[in-house]
């Protein structure tokens, strides 16, 4: 039986679109200041404003935007869930969606979506945004990649926008990877995607792993040379948001013939 009602189920996606993307997003919904943007959105889909609200506001830890939200509270359980169902789903889609759900009525999530959500969550899970935390990280490396215990390089080369499995590679005959993972405080566990461990799988010594702990106060680097050999994850099956974008036979006739 479903824990939210179907109300409180899509306020809790435009909240994650509101709390991820902020000011673009609310600039990009076109009802002008925030208290203007979650009336509207409240009466289209028949909640209240301050649901909206306070549900953008829990998801605030985990983004980089001005709020600090509900930082000194553990984040629910559905909230992290829904983190991770969408956390690929590009700013575009997440727009479309909402404004599928503001202008339709009858919208609907995919129950394979909700049952995820409200799934009950595992003892042992481990749950890591990606945000703020990660984009210290990845400045610390940055500004002391000099310093740390990694093979000499003259340069260093930015691949995060690449999709090649790892965030940067040494500029040297080797072509070292270094993939840059950061922790809050100094304990937690990390996360790798499937095509970082595939890639520190086939890059063996050449891939280094920089663990940035305490990364808020006093960052610790921890670097792990052939984190595949060395580390011993779990693997973890998810379900993911899959975004389509369909063109119906008459748009392409109407269009183009």
């Amino acid at each position: 039986m479903s824990q939210m009602t179907p109300q409180n189920q899509l306020a809790l996606v435009v909240a994650y679109y509101l709390s991820r993307f902020d000011r673009r997003a609310y600039a990009a919904l076109g009802y002008g200041s925030q208290s203007k943007t979650h009336n509207a959105i409240a009466e289209a889909i028949g909640a209240k404003p301050a649901t909206i609200s306070n549900m953008r506001d829990e998801f605030d830890p985990a983004f980089d935007n001005p709020r600090q939200g509900w930082h000194k509270r553990d984040m629910h359980p559905t909230r992290k869930k829904l983190i991770e169902l969408f956390q690929d789903t590009s700013e575009e889609s997440m727009l479309a969606m909402v404004q599928g759900i503001i202008e339709d009525r009858g919208f609907e999530l995919p129950q394979g979506v909700i049952a995820e959500i409200e799934a009950p969550a595992a003892d042992k899970s481990v749950f890591v945004p990606r945000g703020p935390t990660g984009r210290k990280a990845e400045e610390y490396f940055i500004e002391n990649w000099k310093s740390l215990p990694l093979p000499a390089s003259e340069a260093v080369i930015d691949t995060r926008d690449q999709g090649c499995g790892y965030d940067f590679l040494l500029d040297s005959d080797l072509r070292i990877a270094v993939e840059v993972k950061g922790l809050s405080g100094n304990d937690g566990g990390i996360s790798f995607t499937d095509k970082e461990w595939e890639t520190a799988k086939k890059m063996q010594d050449n891939y280094f792993l920089l663990v940035v702990r305490n990364v808020d106060e006093l960052p610790r680097p921890q670097v792990i040379c052939n984190p595949y050999e060395k580390l011993k994850p779990q693997q973890q099956l998810r379900t993911t948001v899959q975004v389509s974008w369909n063109v119906s036979g008459a748009n392409l006739k109407r269009d183009f013939l």
